[in-house]
């Protein structure tokens, strides 16, 4: 499955748009293709074969209409970058291929008719067009069909892009549609709600980004692959969130039980203030809660093993971030933008940070032991850092013994917590007390301090590891 990232897209435009070079009348632009640009603002591009390169974007701002001629049969990648005033298009049935995001941000176009010969339509080609209200194809095409406006393989087992501007408040996916592609709804403001039929089998990325009244993602019963629950979109066996509508009925949500998963995207731009996760989690993914603007309050739970690229990136209202000791891999710009973000604890001392500034904002102090992965990349990027004391656990009262004591301070912090009240334990005690290693401080972690102190006081070798497996002896 290929996934085409709306965020890498987006970094990647200003990076595209600075780099060609300036326009000019009747220059090459593939090996037998040309292109010019006059005074009107009609771009044509004539030859035969393939379009291997787009230099006419220097000039995108100045492109009204685009005329692609008999002959040509390729469109590169982002062919039409950011041609915000290009409204006319028309293009030959020889063309065969359009590459991924042609015609990205192109919010002046209203429609144009994708010819006979097209069989390959890349991703998000028309994200952002957002005066679409409906997609026309040619009637000999024999790869896409439109009907009603929304496009399709012409075999309806593919959805490829719903119109930004399709006024429909509800929409049901056609029986027989089993792909749902990359951004194929994102940015329409009017659906409310979406029902998958019994045959959509895969949901590829950004499906529903900034989907603005989107409120459920249903999920017929006969559905084998997905399942819907308060108008969240998961897999049907509960393990990983796919989607999450962008309008709520509260500012917090929390992820079930059994849960491992957060998707890529599956957050993305959602007005969530609160998120809790379970203690099932393993994995965070790409972009899970990128542009959760106004997220204030999240608690990476202790079975997490992975943040993915830009999980957070642009989580402006974040001011607090512990990453616990199973986390071994943050990813690229994981935490970038996090403007508000005051201190990140990354308790892992080995844990692999992607290898770049923005990883972690420049405010951001970091949190970490001596000599650590986080002290590491602190002293590299020229980030202030400070140490944590190293943990002895079970010594909850900081006296580098471990006896009953120590399981006393443990059930009084698990009352002050059931209780809904602060631990009274610092961020280190707090990590001394999980004894059980479950992200969690209960009567279990007590008994097992106890436990040790009995086997230790008779001169026994123990460790809390051997005590949680079973193998600890006297």
């Amino acid at each position: 499955m290929r996934f085409w990232n709306f965020a890498v897209t987006a970094a990647l435009c200003s990076m595209l748009l600075s780099s060609v070079p300036v326009s000019a009348a009747d220059a090459a632009c593939g090996e037998a293709a040309t292109w010019s640009l006059d005074s009107d603002g009609t771009l044509t591009i004539a030859g035969t074969g393939d379009v291997t390169n787009a230099p006419w974007l220097s000039d995108a701002g100045q492109i009204r209409s685009v005329t692609v001629a008999e002959g040509v049969t390729s469109l590169p990648e982002q062919a039409f970058l950011q041609c915000s005033n290009l409204t006319a298009v028309s293009l030959p049935d020889s063309l065969i291929s359009i590459g991924n995001c042609a015609f990205w941000m192109c919010t002046s176009l209203e429609s144009f008719t994708i010819p006979a010969g097209v069989t390959m339509l890349g991703y998000e080609v028309f994200y952002k067009c957002d005066k679409f209200d409906a997609f026309t194809v040619s009637p000999d095409n024999t790869a896409y069909t439109a009907p009603d406006g929304i496009l399709y393989t012409k075999d309806m087992s593919a959805l490829v892009a719903y119109p930004k501007q399709k006024q429909d408040t509800a929409y049901t996916v056609p029986d027989g549609v089993k792909t749902i592609q990359p951004a194929a709804f994102s940015e329409n403001p009017y659906l409310t709600s979406v029902t998958f039929s019994d045959s959509v089998e895969t949901v590829m990325t950004s499906v529903f980004y900034n989907c603005l009244s989107l409120a459920e993602i249903a999920v017929s019963a006969g559905n084998a692959s997905f399942v819907s629950d308060s108008g969240v979109l998961y897999t049907k066996d509960m393990t990983s969130v796919i989607s999450c509508p962008m309008v709520l009925e509260s500012a917090s949500c929390t992820i079930p039980d059994g849960v491992t998963t957060i998707g890529e995207g599956a957050f993305a731009g959602v007005d969530l203030s609160e998120i809790i996760l379970p203690d099932t989690l393993t994995t965070i993914s790409a972009d899970a809660f990128y542009n959760c603007e106004e997220l204030t309050d999240i608690t990476l739970p202790a079975s997490l093993t992975s943040i993915g690229d830009r999980a957070f990136t642009h989580c402006t209202s974040l001011t607090e971030i512990t990453v616990p000791a199973s986390v071994t891999e943050i990813g690229m710009m994981a935490f970038y933008d996090c403007e508000n973000l005051q201190t990140a604890a990354i308790l892992d001392p080995d844990c692999d940070i992607f290898n770049d500034a923005d990883t972690l904002p420049e405010s951001t102090v970091l949190r970490g032991y001596a000599d650590s992965a986080a002290q590491l990349y602190a002293e590299k990027y020229s980030r202030k850092f400070e140490e944590i004391s190293a943990v002895l656990l079970g010594d909850v009262t900081d006296d580098s013994t471990i006896n009953a004591e120590d399981a006393t301070a443990v059930l009084i912090a698990a009352a002050k917590l059931g209780t809904g009240n602060d631990s009274g334990l610092d961020e280190t005690k707090m990590q001394a007390a999980d004894t059980t290693a479950d992200g969690k401080i209960n009567a279990e972690d007590a008994t097992l301090i106890l436990r040790y102190a009995a086997l230790s006081g008779t001169g026994g070798t123990v460790t809390f590891e051997a005590l949680r497996n079973g193998t600890a002896t006297a």
